[in-house]
């Protein structure tokens, strides 16, 4: 009995430091395949060498890249002001005051219709608002006095008071106070109109004054036309110059990269960290533990055997 438990405990003292043993191996393991491999170091000096590259390279072509963004953003300024000014010169100013004028007076007309309609609209929900006081009043006053105080108010009614007559006048009171908002929305909205057409007609008349200082100093559509279709060529021409330079800036790079090693670099990291993984799990395959594992068992019955004694 006494046999077998101690084969027990050796069997089970042996996992442990097996296990152990295993652990330590392997991370040793990993230590020496990151100094055979140094990836993370190739890496990052790759790196640094690749943005100074970079930088170098991009200030080359930056001066003339700002410079073609420059001249664009002065063409296109100036290519606003052509058309504005096309436009001026192009203006029917006569039809479109005329347009204003129309729709002043179309609003000034609506108002009028407006005004009447809400005067219309207050004396209903007044009389709708009177009746249901008188409703209330009656309700309240003794018979006496020809009320119904004390009186259960039938719902309907030909002739005396009833609980459909008050919701009738409600209904009427409700329905009058929903027109009164309607029109009152609608009275703000031409009103809003009505500004709105008084600053275009005075914008209208602005640039009515310009039309006539432009043709005073000899500038004619056919000479702004002219200068549109060469601010337009002008443009297409610093687009394509732009893309020629960033085209040109993208080769180099790319020529300067492999010139550098830098993208074989890159590649030889990426090939270090699978060889790496590939040694690391070759090192903790099923063959290669049951070898070290035979290795080590050999030595830990030694050192127990020694340690017994």
């Amino acid at each position: 009995m006494l046999t077998l438990f101690n084969k027990l405990s050796d069997s089970v003292s042996f996992k442990i430091a097996w296990s152990r043993q295993k652990s330590l191996e392997k991370k040793n393991r990993w230590k020496e395949l990151l100094t055979q491999f140094p990836a993370e170091s190739l890496e990052q000096k790759t790196a640094v060498q690749e943005k100074r590259l970079k930088a170098h390279i991009r200030c080359k072509y930056e001066v003339k890249a700002k410079e073609y963004e420059r001249l664009a953003i002065k063409t296109k300024n100036r290519r606003a002001i052509v058309n504005n000014i096309e436009r001026i010169l192009t203006r029917n100013f006569e039809q479109d005051l005329i347009d204003c004028y129309e729709r002043i007076e179309r609003i000034k007309r609506r108002h009028v219709i407006i005004k009447s309609d809400l005067t219309q609209a207050y004396l209903k929900h007044t009389e709708a608002k009177n009746d249901i006081d008188s409703w209330y009043e009656k309700s309240k006053r003794s018979g006496l006095l020809f009320g119904n105080n004390g009186k259960k108010i039938p719902n309907y009614s030909f002739f005396g008071q009833s609980v459909a007559s008050l919701d009738i006048a409600k209904a009427r009171r409700n329905e009058a106070g929903d027109r009164i908002s309607k029109l009152k929305r609608e009275k703000e909205m031409l009103n809003s109109d009505f500004e709105q057409l008084n600053q275009k007609i005075q914008t209208i008349r602005d640039e009515e004054c310009e039309h006539r200082k432009l043709l005073s100093e000899g500038i004619t559509f056919a000479l702004i036309k002219l200068e549109s279709a060469q601010l337009n060529k002008k443009m297409s021409e610093l687009t394509l110059n732009k893309q020629k330079l960033q085209a040109m800036h993208e080769e180099e790079l790319k020529r300067e990269l492999e010139t550098h090693s830098i993208s074989i670099n890159w590649q030889r990291a990426i090939q270090m960290r699978k060889e790496r993984k590939a040694l690391l799990k070759q090192f903790m395959s099923n063959d290669a533990l049951l070898v070290r594992r035979d290795n080590y068992f050999s030595h830990w019955k030694k050192l127990r055997s020694y340690n017994m004694k």
